[in-house]
């Protein structure tokens, strides 16, 4: 099953676990790294080394500062010389989640870089600078637990001579049932709606989605958006004056049957 339909500017989400393509990780970008001297080289490298320095992979890596050298001033090199704006989200991604103290996010031990952690789509929104586009907010899980309310890839809109750094589906990719058993299928629902409601019960961007005012949709929580004590008030209101208009039908059949008589 297609989990990512539609097209740019209009993509849409399933309420399941995604994470980053095998094939994104392999991908391959320009950087330009400038070392402690100052002296600039220009380097290729693909989308899972730069995840496996930032997640703590490589002992040889001095510090989160030399990582922010390479990565920060690095990618927006890349991203000028055509860097899929992808790319540059997960980069991003995993820079959030090395700064709020996670590591081993990526696994390396069969060849390959695998990304670990599960996105969930939780809402699309837009923006106006750049020329405006449009975003689409995820929670994350790893390791047994929501490790980031918001993240987001962006998705521009097109730009001189038709160009445009566009959200690219491919980069990310939900689950994989064909070779599934129905029992572990259905845990898988059931994962999924252990999470949303856990989103939406106990962290501050969940909290804000069930209490806005515009109620967009709560994903595998539709019991999220109890009504309030004065929607409460008024529906007891609608039933009194529905219950005094019945009463008052049944006089006036109880009068016209006397009256009849």
């Amino acid at each position: 099953m297609n989990y990512i339909t539609g097209g740019p500017g209009r993509w849409k989400f399933e309420p399941v676990a995604y994470t980053v393509s095998d094939e994104a990780m392999k991908s391959t970008f320009t950087v330009r790294y400038t070392n402690g001297q100052g002296v600039s080289e220009t380097r290729e490298v693909t989308l899972g080394r730069d995840c496996e320095l930032i997640a703590g992979l490589d002992a040889g890596v001095d510090s989160l500062g030399t990582l922010n050298l390479i990565v920060g001033a690095g990618v927006s090199d890349a991203k000028a010389e055509g860097v899929w704006l992808t790319q540059y989200n997960i980069i991003n991604l995993c820079m959030h989640l090395h700064e709020k103290g996670n590591q081993g996010f990526v696994d390396d031990r069969y060849g390959g870089s695998f990304f670990l952690p599960e996105l969930y789509f939780y809402e699309r929104d837009a923006f106006t600078y750049y020329g405006g586009g449009d975003v689409y907010k995820f929670f994350v899980v790893f390791d047994g637990r929501i490790v980031s309310d918001c993240e987001w890839f962006e998705d521009s809109k097109p730009g001189k001579e038709g160009k445009t750094d566009s959200f690219d589906p491919t980069m990310l990719t939900g689950p994989i049932e064909e070779s599934r058993s129905l029992h572990d299928r259905e845990m898988d629902q059931a994962r999924y709606k252990y999470w949303y409601r856990k989103f939406y019960k106990s962290t501050f961007n969940g909290q804000l989605m069930v209490l806005r005012p515009d109620n967009p949709e709560l994903y595998r929580y539709p019991e999220g958006r109890q009504p309030s004590t004065r929607e409460l008030l008024n529906e007891v209101k609608s039933a009194k004056q529905v219950l005094v208009w019945i009463g008052i039908a049944l006089t006036l059949l109880v009068l016209a049957r006397f009256v009849h008589f």
